[in-house]
């Protein structure tokens, strides 16, 4: 019997027995912050959309008139080389024929720099690289002749 009373303290000592004392520091509660979403500023011509409206001109019928495809992509990572674009996440790809597409784009706003290439698939001609950065305007035009 002497034996299992020695074995509950040892097992109660080696558990910790609780109480105060912690040395731990607990962790800081955040401060409540004062503003509100009443409290945000926006300027009236501010849509508050998450996409802007680019419409688009293409006319290389000077260089083909073959069958070509356009890919629309982000350049903030290729920086104009169209070798380093990953295509297969590029916003916009398409086939056209006669040298000449026009199309409408929903592009996200935090997208500031497109790079359009145009492969021409008759394999005569190397591809056509145009950049622009978003000038910020709402229903922009980019037009890429050649």
């Amino acid at each position: 019997m002497k034996i299992v009373i020695m074995l509950i303290i040892m097992l109660l000592n080696g558990c910790g027995g609780g109480g105060g004392g912690s040395t731990a520091a607990s962790p800081a509660t955040p401060a409540a912050s004062s503003e509100s979403i009443y409290d945000l500023v926006i300027a009236a011509e501010n849509s508050l959309e998450a996409v802007y409206t680019l419409t688009l001109d293409i006319d290389v019928s000077a260089l083909s008139t073959q069958k070509s495809v356009v890919s629309i992509c982000d350049d903030s990572s290729s920086q104009g080389e169209y070798r380093e674009i990953n295509y297969q996440t590029c916003l916009f790809q398409a086939s056209f024929h006669d040298g000449e597409k026009a199309l409408q784009l929903r592009i996200p706003n935090h997208v500031q720099q497109l790079i359009a290439v145009i492969w021409f698939l008759d394999g005569n001609q190397e591809p056509v690289v145009a950049q622009r950065v978003n000038n910020e305007v709402y229903g922009s035009h980019w037009s890429i002749s050649y």
